[in-house]
């Protein structure tokens, strides 16, 4: 197969390196690679780091941009600024390597930006998807701090949630929603979206079709990947994102410390089986697997859906079994759902005896104001013995001060002060600069020398 990567490139050094070193680390097995870059660089040494790169893999050409422009394009670590006149005259670059893909009769062409850093196995991934067109997908936090989102999505010019024509979707459905599809495309696999960009193979197919990035006068959506999705779904070609071999983007010159991250998980085993099949079909091992995935990501519809098909198997360590317990009772808190967060702690509390599900339970209970019933809960824990090593915990003060402490402020509540003394004295024995206990020290001091 005959295969032509192209990129138009206005890059800095250091992130163009990172860029230019993972096309040649990409497997070519069945495909003979060309690279064409329109260097639109305004550093030299960019530039010649594309040469370098054409002479080094004698497959390449650099073309200059068809649109001459000297606008400067700023980006920050807050996020990147693009003007409406820049935004036409990469499209117009894009635009003139489809046109040179076509005339040369490629197999497909390979349209990838000059910030990303590929998985190895990225181009035959794409390739053995077998669509017209198809991204790679990344994940970027677009602003700080922020969640991650993917440059893919679903309908109009970003809405990442599902929604008819005439719904009016708002708040935390919504929000549910855009988390549903996020945890979709966390799991390896093929997936129908709406636009895509970035890092997209296009095949011989959809190239002669007449895709194009031009401008659609009529539709006022920003960026030419709107215009080039919106014209390619009108020819029937259908859009598709493959989530198995996420690249990585460097959006910020503070990303370029993840790369070796990366890279490293890159030349680990594919671990894609772990996601394979429906919940029905996985083993207790992939079940929690996912679990974790999903709630780390903070998916956490996706992943009590996971935990629950865990704890139904009945298998798995016991450590593994009370995460579970605890996560999913944080996930239907999470999303709105305390009585269920609290049947599934009462279900288990006797089953799998651990002093985090009795915490958490006593906890729920303290927020009903019954106190003696919480008090009963938390001296349960107390009396379970303590694991050696806490480190698989996903709660270890459960095991030591926190069920001191939450006794002191029941029995405060009851207005035994003797016996919160006690606790709190107890608890500050495993942390003696705790905040809290520390101040709750000082009132019953007060309230005890007043008696």
């Amino acid at each position: 197969m005959k295969v032509l990567i192209g990129s138009p490139i206005r890059q800095t050094p250091a992130i163009l390196e990172q860029f230019l070193l993972s096309l040649k680390e990409l497997t070519q097995s069945s495909t003979t690679v060309d690279y064409i870059f329109v260097d639109d660089n305004v550093d030299t040494l960019s530039s010649q780091m594309l040469s370098d790169f054409c002479e080094t893999t004698g497959r390449g050409v650099m073309i200059s941009p068809a649109i001459q422009s000297d606008e400067e394009y700023k980006r920050s670590e807050f996020t990147h600024y693009w003007k409406e006149s820049q935004i036409w005259k990469v499209a117009a670059m894009k635009d003139d390597i489809i046109e040179r893909a076509r005339n040369a009769e490629y197999d497909g062409l390979f349209l990838v930006d000059s910030d990303l850093v590929l998985h190895p196995l990225t181009l035959e991934q794409l390739i053995q998807a077998d669509k017209p067109i198809v991204s790679c997908i990344f994940w970027t936090s677009w602003q700080p701090d922020t969640l991650e989102m993917p440059q893919v999505w679903l309908q109009d010019e970003y809405t990442q949630y599902q929604k008819d024509r005439r719904e009016d979707v708002e708040g935390q459905e919504q929000f549910l929603r855009m988390k549903r599809f996020f945890a979709q495309l966390r799991m390896p696999g093929l997936y129908e979206v709406g636009g895509l960009g970035a890092c997209t193979w296009i095949s011989k197919q959809a190239l002669h079709a007449g895709v194009s990035f031009a401008e659609i006068k009529s539709i006022s959506f920003w960026g030419e990947d709107r215009h080039f999705c919106i014209r390619a779904d009108a020819l029937g070609l259908g859009l598709f994102v493959e989530t198995t071999y996420p690249a990585y983007h460097i959006y910020r010159d503070s990303d370029l410390a993840g790369v070796a991250a990366y890279k490293q998980l890159c030349l680990k085993s594919d671990h894609s089986s772990l996601f394979a099949g429906s919940i029905k079909e996985l083993n207790a091992e992939q079940l929690f697997h996912n679990a974790s995935c999903m709630r780390n990501y903070l998916y956490e519809e996706a992943a009590l859906e996971y935990y629950l098909g865990f704890l139904e198997t009945g298998e798995g360590e016991q450590e593994q079994r009370v995460e579970a317990i605890v996560y999913a009772a944080d996930c239907y808190n999470v999303l709105g759902k305390p009585m269920q967060s609290k049947n599934i702690l009462e279900t288990y509390v006797n089953r799998i005896p651990s002093a985090e599900i009795y915490c958490k339970l006593a906890f729920m209970i303290m927020n009903m104001e019954r106190w003696e019933e919480a008090i009963l809960l938390y001296k349960q824990a107390i009396k379970l013995a303590r694991p050696t090593d806490l480190s698989a915990s996903p709660d270890p003060s459960a095991w030591t001060w926190l069920p001191h402490l939450q006794l002191c402020v029941c029995y405060d509540r009851l207005g035994q002060h003797i016996r919160a003394m006690e606790h709190n004295e107890i608890g500050l024995s495993y942390d003696p600069h705790h905040p809290s206990m520390l101040l709750n020290k000082q009132y019953l001091t007060g309230v005890l020398n007043q008696s």
